[in-house]
């Protein structure tokens, strides 16, 4: 256990190497598990169920435990307020809006009641995509004893470390004025800080101004430890040949990230041409010189070079992926701007909105069919895939959503039934086939605003379509058949950083490079925290929240926008999203 001046801290990264929290916890393996839940736990149990599992297996999960309840099994609660609170969990299923109302209308009894409906509040507010009123619920109601204190802390930071870390940074009146205040201050420290020492640093000193806040009784290693020093970092970019231009951005990322870093004068970044020699001799040459981290290479090919030798005597940060699932290395970590991140980003959403039938469609890019590969991997044993569209050119969308949506079965049975009985003049409306939850589309932005707006002329503008941020990427506005799509996004696209803000008076093409130099940035980010990365913490980045897998691959978890009044917004809560309109017509 990690002691800085009397704070105490909830968990010891260095003897877990996967600290896991009271969201992530899982049941202990018994004969009949659930019946040993208490109400708390069964929230944490089902917390990991709405990230990984179907709507059923959930449903089947609370009404098991409720089943097995007895007067004494939560000794502490009610059975009034036990069974009305785990009813409201079942009712989030179906409507989280009137779940959340629910809640807010259910009566406690005692000081441990009143602190399990606000953990159920948090819960609530965190699946809605609240962060605001899931901090707020934590935040300001007391705990009551040391363990629930100790527990809420764990529970608040979990919160901001995760999406929410990104929610607050373009407040910039934010004040500080009360208890939540202080969190989002934390979390804005999360996201702005570049390497360990820097949030470290800042955590200290936030912690002398606030002592008695719950934050600075009770925090993560992550945030107030300590990791192994890094002196000398071997950065290997091509200089020459197809990725020479990508790499030179992704490099004056890097070392921008590293310049805007208060300890930039600690470490020494050498750049390593690495399309000059063998991969692997390099390497060789550099960990003599004493690199104490490598990062690179980027080509996909000398990655998987890299990754065929046995052993290496420091970690190397790979900036790419290899097309080979089952190739992987305890030395190496994978990092890559992977779209497969947003497929199955895209599938996980999906079971936390309750859309299950679902068509997909895709672009003729190259990213659009891996997009589309990886979601169809990713959804095949929980989504129902009614239909899928590879869209060749422009030319085909006007039919490919008639056929998607039957509306050219209902006009050519309304052709057949007129030439039966006799006549033209017969009353007729198209209607369109009713069993579609949602749309899924990896296109461009031309064919996304063609989609859209033919979707609408279909009588299917109602039909909630998710995309990628590549569907909007440069517009300024977009068009009005596009309003209420969701789209997965880089916290970057979506949020200002003053670091960004600072990087544009330098390089005037950030903007037209945005993910490009967001890499870079990441990559250094992932240098400097691969000591956590390693263990399996998360960490922020630019492009997403950033956790390595056990086969040491880096996955990055995008946020979610939507497009509100023609403007690309960031995705705040679900339960206020209006329908989009139906149709043209």
């Amino acid at each position: 256990m990690l002691v800085l001046s009397g704070c105490q801290f909830i968990w010891d990264s260095s003897t877990d190497p996967n600290p896991v929290s009271p969201e992530t916890q899982r049941p202990t393996a018994r004969s009949n598990p659930l019946q040993e839940l208490s109400f708390v736990q069964l929230l944490d149990t089902v917390h990991v169920q709405l990230q990984e599992a179907e709507r059923g297996q959930i449903q089947r999960t609370i009404l098991d435990w409720q089943r097995g309840l007895s007067d004494d099994h939560n000794r502490l609660l009610s059975p009034n307020f036990v069974r009305g609170a785990s009813g409201i969990v079942l009712e989030f299923l179906d409507s989280p809006s009137t779940a959340i109302k629910q809640a807010s209308r259910l009566t406690t009894v005692n000081e441990h009641e009143v602190n399990s409906l606000a953990i159920l509040q948090a819960y609530l507010c965190t699946w809605n995509h609240d962060c605001e009123n899931a901090i707020k619920f934590l935040a300001t109601v007391p705990a009551q004893i040391s363990q629930e204190s100790e527990d809420r802390a764990r529970r608040l930071w979990q919160i901001i470390r995760g999406t929410c870390a990104y929610r607050q940074l373009d407040v910039h009146d934010l004040g500080e004025r009360s208890n939540e205040d202080h969190w989002w201050s934390l979390a804005t420290m999360l996201s702005n800080s570049h390497t360990p020492s820097e949030l470290h640093q800042s955590y200290r000193e936030w912690r002398e101004n606030y002592p008695d806040h719950l934050a600075a009784k009770f925090a993560p290693t992550i945030v107030a430890g300590t990791q192994p020093r890094i002196d000398q970092i071997a950065l290997l970019l091509p200089q020459t040949g197809p990725l020479a231009s990508a790499a030179r951005t992704i490099r004056d990322g890097f070392l921008s990230a590293h310049l805007h870093s208060n300890y930039a004068s600690d470490i020494n970044i050498e750049v390593y041409d690495s399309s000059l020699q063998e991969i692997t001799s390099l390497i060789e040459r550099i960990i003599a010189e004493g690199a104490d981290l490598i990062v690179g290479p980027l080509d996909k090919e000398r990655v998987a070079t890299v990754l065929a030798e046995p052993t290496y005597e420091v970690p190397v940060l790979a900036l790419n992926r290899t097309i080979l699932d089952n190739l992987s290395h305890p030395d190496i970590m994978q990092l890559g701007l992977a779209v497969e991140d947003d497929a199955v980003e895209v599938v996980r959403y999906l079971h936390s909105i309750d859309l299950r039938r679902v068509v997909l469609i895709m672009g003729a890019e190259y990213w659009s069919i891996r997009s589309g590969l990886a979601f169809k991997e990713s959804a095949k044993n929980s989504l129902d895939l009614l239909d899928e569209i590879q869209l060749a050119n422009m030319s085909q969308v006007a039919d490919v959503v008639a056929d998607v949506l039957h509306v050219t079965q209902s006009t050519a049975r309304h052709e057949k039934i007129s030439s039966i009985v006799g006549r033209d003049s017969l009353e007729f409306v198209t209607r369109r086939r009713e069993d579609i939850d949602a749309i899924v589309t990896f296109v461009e932005r031309d064919e996304f605003a063609s989609l859209a707006a033919t979707l609408h002329y279909y009588f299917g503008g109602d039909i909630p379509i998710l995309a990628t941020e590549t569907s909007f990427r440069g517009l300024e506005r977009t068009s009005t058949y596009s309003e209420g799509a969701l789209f997965t996004a880089m916290p970057v696209t979506l949020h200002e950083f003053s670091f960004f803000e600072q990087l544009k008076v330098t390089y005037p093409d950030v903007e037209q490079h945005l993910a490009l130099y967001a890499f870079g940035a990441d990559a250094y980010r992932a240098s400097m925290w691969s000591y956590d990365l390693r263990r399996g913490h998360q960490i922020t980045g630019y492009t997403g929240i950033l956790q390595q897998d056990s086969r040491g691959v880096i996955h990055r978890q995008p946020i979610w926008g939507i497009i509100k009044d023609r403007k690309i917004s960031s995705l705040h809560n679900l339960s206020r999203l209006t329908n989009r309109p139906k149709s043209l017509l």
